[in-house]
């Protein structure tokens, strides 16, 4: 019986899932038998193997049956017509078949499984993990009013997918529309408790939806062409605007009450999530000295760092007013004196050119000095149209987002409309130093390199999963070993660097104290704060971590095992090891949980012709 289990919702991440444009039935049909034709070049098949590609089989069709929003988010065809009922009796159907999943999956042994049978084991007690915890654990239809949001962000999805005929996406899309009314009205009638800091997210998503419906309206204008249909749209836009209206209302009386839900999830099953769901190798009795080892490096490398750097700029009268013991104190804060120091800001019109430049020289860099697989699609950059909001204030790269049925970029960079930003908050936000580092973050060698180098052939369990230690230890590694090899080679780089793993390290902590119920809410706060960083970013990053446990540990953590991974293979070859190799290999195994990836990488090692699996289909 599953008794607890994980929480896992990515911001920004809805543009960043691979797209499967094939049907449900061939997906299944590729999922398990592509497993043992894959499987059998290089493994034995096992008597449980059969047992653990039948659930996965199972599995799809669940999520096909049960979670209407996740088949229009993956992209599986003829589902879209599906819309989720948020009701009681759907969730209590959803918990009697996760639970049945989480019992079958329990009576199979993972030493009775061929190692390749084995990451489907921990991928899909993994995804089966999460949606328990979200339906039954964080009790999404009493407490969760952002859930009920969904739907909107269907239609975006939906309107973007161009492996759909217009026509077909205006259908599905009007169904959706049709439904947010219905959705919030469920909110209205299920909602009795949920936490003041989801309550208070709710608001302003929901102010954030009202203020774009106008782009989202256009967008579905777009692909209509008969008045009825346009003027059912533009009906069914004042629908929506007067719903998400009442709702604002609805959850500001719920915020007035007294009595809320706590959004932590208590050191039970923060255990059981690192355990049993994401399924670490690390034991969990190591987790905390882990973190606070991670945190005093950190901090010992940004002061280093930034010494030289700050102490230039200090007043005689603040060095004396620091002076202890004959040494000027420096803080981790001071990194914000050396950021207004670079004010190398592109101007507004050249932010989307600068990018561009950067996006281009880091390709060229992983090409030359093969250390990453280049990404596989060449570079186009142009500017991202208001469907992609996840980001206003900043700054976002996506990956290739179709936008019209002709109309398509491999990169899209998403700008903030310049009307309103003064010179500071544009040198602020527009620093090239952070452009630089934000285009190796997310571009390459970080997020966009693990979607542009994925097989073509992948399980579909694996492109079903997002396991963060994978995707987040990755981004971490990747950046840490691109710097030591040339690619962030300035003073603004290496500074941006040090701060990047400073802050990660900070949240790491204040999720795990947080989590565990050693910090309240403004406790945490104010651990981030007194650290140095920014009150407004902490306070920012800090309503999502409530919401995301573990999503600044998997930095750590993940970064870890590949770190590891990396020195056993070094050991073991000698002169023979390349890097580039390495990196290919570990890329193709998908994003699989950390306990499979040791012996997923020994199967890798053992076949020769890694790269041809390579392709690129995003939606």
């Amino acid at each position: 019986m599953l008794k607890y289990s994980g929480y896992l919702t990515f911001k920004g991440d809805v543009f960043m899932k691979r797209l499967f444009s094939v049907s449900l039935i061939f997906s299944v049909v590729l999922s398990v038998c592509g497993s043992y034709l894959f499987a059998s070049s290089s493994d034995s098949l096992l008597v449980n193997d059969d047992r653990i590609f039948a659930l996965g089989n199972k599995y799809t069709s669940l999520i096909a049956s049960m979670y209407e929003e996740e088949t229009s988010h993956i992209g599986l065809k003829g589902y879209h017509y599906n819309l989720e009922k948020h009701t009681a009796q759907n969730e209590i159907a959803k918990i009697k078949s996760l639970t049945a999943f989480s019992e079958a999956i329990e009576e199979i042994d993972p030493s009775s499984l061929s190692p390749f049978a084995q990451a489907d084991y921990y991928t899909l007690k993994e995804l089966v993990g999460l949606k328990y915890f979200n339906a039954k654990i964080k009790n999404q239809l009493e407490e969760d009013p952002l859930w009920y949001l969904q739907p909107i962000d269907g239609v975006y999805e939906l309107l973007i997918k161009n492996f759909l005929p217009g026509q077909e996406r205006l259908s599905y899309a009007l169904k959706r529309l049709e439904m947010i009314p219905t959705s919030l009205q469920d909110a209205e009638m299920n909602i009795t408790n949920p936490p003041d800091l989801t309550l208070r997210l709710a608001i302003e998503k929901t102010k954030l939806e009202n203020t774009y419906l106008p782009n989202l309206t256009a967008l579905v204008l777009r692909i209509s062409d008969d008045k009825v249909t346009k003027n059912k749209i533009k009906q069914l836009s004042e629908d929506i605007k007067t719903s998400l209206s009442r709702y604002e209302t609805f959850l500001n009386s719920k915020l007035k009450e007294k009595e809320f839900s706590d959004f932590r999830i208590g050191e039970e099953n923060y255990k059981y999530l690192y355990q049993d769901v994401y399924s670490v190798p690390m034991k969990y009795s190591k987790l905390e000295n882990l973190l606070e080892k991670t945190l005093n490096k950190a901090q010992k490398n940004l002061i280093e760092g930034i010494t030289p750097k700050v102490l230039p700029l200090l007043s005689e009268e603040e060095k004396q007013n620091r002076t202890i013991k004959k040494n000027v104190k420096i803080y981790p804060s001071d990194y914000y004196s050396l950021a207004e120091k670079y004010k190398n800001a592109p101007e507004y019109d050249n932010v989307l050119k600068s990018y561009s430049t950067e996006i281009k020289k880091a390709d060229q860099f992983l090409t030359t000095k093969r250390l990453f697989p280049a990404l596989t699609l060449p570079i186009s950059i142009i500017t991202a149209p208001p469907i992609l909001r996840a980001e206003h204030e900043q700054v976002t790269i996506y990956p290739p987002v179709p936008l019209a049925d002709k109309q398509s970029a491999d990169i899209l960079v998403s700008l903030p409309k310049k009307a309103g930003m003064n010179k500071s908050d544009f040198e602020k936000e527009y620093n090239y130093g952070k452009i630089k580092f934000n285009t190796a973050e997310f571009v390459t060698p970080g997020k966009t390199l693990i979607y542009s180098v994925e097989p073509a052939n992948l399980s579909l369990l694996y492109k079903l999963s997002n396991d963060i230690f994978y995707i987040h230890g990755w981004i971490n590694y990747s950046l840490n070993t691109a710097a030591e090899n040339g690619l962030l080679n300035t003073e603004q780089d290496n500074i941006n660097l040090l701060w990047f793993n400073y802050k990660k390290a900070i949240y790491a902590l204040a999720d795990y104290k947080l989590q565990t119920l050693q910090f309240d809410y403004t406790s945490a706060l104010a651990y981030i704060t007194q650290a140095g960083i920014d009150s407004k970013e902490a306070e920012v990053y800090l309503d999502y971590l409530a919401l995301h446990p573990f999503d600044a540990v998997s930095y750590i953590v993940g970064a870890q095992e590949f770190e590891r991974l990396k020195a056993k293979y070094k050991k073991e070859l000698g002169k023979k090891f390349d890097l580039l190799t390495f990196h290919t290999k570990i890329l193709s195994l998908g994003r699989i949980p950390l306990i499979s990836m040791e012996e997923a990488l020994k199967r890798a090692y053992t076949k020769k012709e890694i790269d041809s699996y390579f392709s690129m289909t995003y939606f």
